[in-house]
């Protein structure tokens, strides 16, 4: 859960070792280089994260196991029982940050500089383009928000799915039905 930290930092680190040694005219540039490696780097991770969180929520019932579901992850936890309380604490806090946090601010990012996004007459599109054109490039300028629509998707198939009824038919059915729906939504 400390990756998108790490990752943070060490794209802002490189950001001023490579202004200190860099050329001050291509300080712009390398701000935005930095920003499309970090968002690269945290939308690679984010599937990964989603799956981590849900997998705190994901119990399962043994038979002889008397006092209890255990979590899948570590049978030596009962579910809703001591730690596994404290660690769902985390859980729900690391869902907030990240499953939540990261396309809401994804969200705020894009609607902030939406006036910037396809003007190329405006002082800031260049910029734009270069740190977060990944994330709107690729869509019509009504749709410049459809990216949080795949991160939805995503979270749903790698996070949701772990804890829906995992291995029977009815996860693979939910599957099927969300990449439909996303399907007529696209």
């Amino acid at each position: 859960m400390s990756l998108p930290l790490f990752l943070a930092m060490s794209a802002g680190i490189a950001l001023c070792m490579s202004n200190i040694v860099g050329k001050t005219e291509m300080k712009q540039h390398r701000s935005a280089q930095a920003t499309k490696i970090l968002l690269l780097l945290i939308l690679f991770v984010y599937p990964g994260l989603c799956t981590g969180v849900f997998t705190m929520f994901r119990c399962q019932t043994i038979p002889g196991v008397d006092d209890g579901q255990v979590l899948v992850a570590d049978f030596s936890l009962r579910c809703a029982q001591g730690e596994h309380v404290m660690y769902g604490g985390v859980a729900f806090a690391f869902m907030g940050l990240y499953v939540f946090g990261i396309p809401l601010a994804i969200l705020m990012v894009l609607k902030k500089n939406r006036k910037h996004l396809y003007d190329i007459d405006s002082a800031k599109h260049h910029w734009v383009n270069a740190a977060l054109g990944t994330l709107f490039l690729q869509y019509e300028p009504e749709y410049w928000w459809f990216e949080l629509m795949v991160l939805l998707n995503k979270t749903m198939m790698c996070g949701g799915l772990v804890i829906l009824a995992p291995g029977s038919p009815l996860q693979v059915l939910f599957a099927i039905l969300i990449m439909m729906f996303h399907l007529l939504f696209v």
